[in-house]
């Protein structure tokens, strides 16, 4: 086995978190760049600069648009980065993918302050790229991830409860995409500790997603919003970092990329929205086609979904009575299902939809 080095991000949590950031990042230099989001600049400034005592800002930069080469590129112009000992990359995940974009460009030290929970982009160590129309570009690979993520609790608390929403919808998926594609394979030593690590992007979902929701729209900083908070940013992301790229995702997101061709999606749909409805299609087209999931799990998503009104049937996502037979062709066709147990023709697609819309109505399959 030739030489290898695998690193994580380590993280903070806490209101406080920011006062780590002297301690950890000082190690790193003097000197900072922030790229990050309008919003998101301005909500978390005022705790940097509260917390701060031996890093310096020398510039907050205004991310805005896509997480594009352009963006990248007018960055990279700035006479700060050149300047600046490390990158802090601020705000939601196309804030942050255009930092690490900027890192993979330079080589500085990065580190991470997610403002929402939506992804786990702050954990991860790859950059997913746009054009700037906002058409999907590539994926970017970093030579390592953020060396830490600094999440505050009360800045993602107060943030829109939309981006928590989705984030639970798309943590969702993480667990059994990554099970459903290693079903029955060999595998090394990281896809195997991934495969072990995965269920942490689920159970605890089920078990305080419904309060923890609740808690942030009404902008209480409980203990469930902060596991809520870890499985979307860092179990997520810690499972993404040792997973083979191709055991990464499987039906359910080939479901949202399917769905993405109709117009309400795009106008109307969150992704972790979509892709959550896409884990009760799997789940239900793998419990008729290979027995491997039981009817009492199905129960089990599908209620929790309910419980937060993510959602379960097309009505929810206002496709009932539209033509799918172009998006499940895409479905078919997405390279998430190139590495999964069996083969999954667009007629198993359509019937798991179908069986789904029933069991919605009459509550069994």
């Amino acid at each position: 086995m030739e030489d290898f080095t695998f690193d994580f991000p380590s993280y903070t949590i806490g209101k406080d978190a920011y006062k780590k950031v002297d301690e950890i990042c000082s190690l790193y230099g003097k000197k900072a760049i922030v790229i990050g989001g309008k919003r998101a600049i301005s909500k978390a400034k005022p705790y940097l600069e509260r917390d701060l005592k031996k890093i310096s800002i020398i510039k907050y930069h205004v991310f805005q648009g896509e997480a594009s080469f352009e963006a990248c590129d007018e960055i990279l112009g700035l006479k700060e980065l050149s300047e600046a000992d490390m990158i802090f990359g601020l705000g939601g995940g196309k804030a942050i993918d255009t930092a690490k974009e900027v890192q993979i460009k330079t080589g500085k030290p990065l580190f991470t302050f997610p403002t929402i929970a939506a992804t786990c982009a702050a954990s991860t160590k790859i950059a997913i790229t746009y054009y700037k129309t906002g058409e999907s570009r590539t994926t970017l690979k970093m030579t390592r991830p953020p060396i830490h993520v600094f999440i505050n609790t009360e800045i993602i608390t107060n943030a829109p409860s939309v981006y928590f929403y989705a984030g639970i919808g798309d943590t969702l998926g993480k667990h059994y995409e990554v099970s459903f594609s290693c079903r029955g394979r060999e595998l090394d030593y990281l896809n195997s500790l991934a495969l072990q690590l995965a269920p942490m992007s689920a159970e605890p979902l089920i078990k305080y997603g419904f309060k923890a929701y609740n808690d942030l729209k009404n902008k209480n900083n409980t203990y469930e919003v902060s596991q809520i908070i870890l499985d979307i940013i860092i179990s997520t992301g810690y499972v993404s970092i040792l997973i083979d790229h191709k055991y990464n995702t499987a039906l359910a997101h080939a479901i949202y990329y399917g769905l993405t061709l109709q117009d309400v999606i795009k106008e109307k749909h969150l992704h972790g929205e979509v892709v959550s409805y896409g884990v009760l299609v799997q789940l239900v087209l793998d419990h008729k086609y290979s027995g491997e999931i039981s009817e009492e799990e199905i129960k089990k998503v599908f209620d929790f979904n309910k419980s937060i009104k993510l959602p379960t049937c097309l009505k929810d996502l206002d496709l009932e009575g539209c033509d799918l037979k172009a998006s499940i062709t895409k479905a078919k066709n997405n390279s998430g299902l190139e590495v999964v147990p069996y083969k999954i023709s667009e007629e198993m697609i359509e019937d798991a939809i179908n069986i789904l819309e029933k069991y919605n109505k009459e509550g069994c399959l």
